[in-house]
């Protein structure tokens, strides 16, 4: 799992690493200084430049004209982390979510995809005028229904049935229609 350097010399193998390093030294931390100008101003401004005013007088380890500001300054910010928190996790479970029913055709024939679901049950490998879908064409799952019999039936499936999927085409020339697939051709999600 771990590589180590055994060559004789590893001062010259060390090159790289101390090179890398210099240039963070000199490019990042003054980028990250020059970006964070803005925030350094609102801090100063709020009275947490580290200077002290001349109307602050110490009471044990607290200044008493300042402390209701940094208490406001660190409930808002708080409370901007929380909102911003709660954004990024609604957006990442709705990301979740959809990429978790995306799917793939495998077979190099294609798949068959119809939008009526009855020519799709009666005969998945080829229903009458169905639409090939080609390999390397992204679906995504809307729905999972048993077939069994030329119809479609609720609940478990069993041995004699197998399972249609709706989904809607989200790649290629047929992008945006829904309708029923056999599940068997389709990779899992990714």
């Amino acid at each position: 799992m771990f590589e180590t350097d055994d060559r004789r010399g590893c001062v010259i193998g060390l090159l790289p690493s101390a090179l890398r390093f210099v240039g963070q030294l000199v490019l990042c931390y003054p980028a990250t200084l020059l970006v964070g100008a803005p925030f350094y101003f609102v801090l100063s401004r709020c009275g947490l430049s580290g200077e002290h005013p001349s109307n602050v007088y110490f009471v044990g380890a607290w200044a008493r004209a300042t402390w209701p500001r940094v208490v406001m300054l660190a409930l808002s910010a708080l409370a901007v982390f929380a909102l911003f928190a709660w954004f990024l996790h609604s957006f990442e479970r709705s990301r979740l979510d959809h990429w978790s029913r995306v799917r793939m055709v495998i077979p190099s024939s294609g798949l068959a995809f119809s939008q009526d679901v009855g020519l799709v049950c009666l005969n998945p490998a080829n229903p009458p005028g169905a639409i090939q879908l080609t390999k390397g064409t992204d679906v995504e799952s809307l729905e999972l229904r048993a077939c069994k019999g030329g119809r479609l039936v609720d609940g478990e499936t069993t041995p004699d049935a197998f399972v249609l999927e709706r989904v809607r085409v989200l790649t290629g020339p047929h992008a945006g229609l829904e309708g029923w697939i056999s599940s068997d051709g389709l990779g899992g999600p990714f």
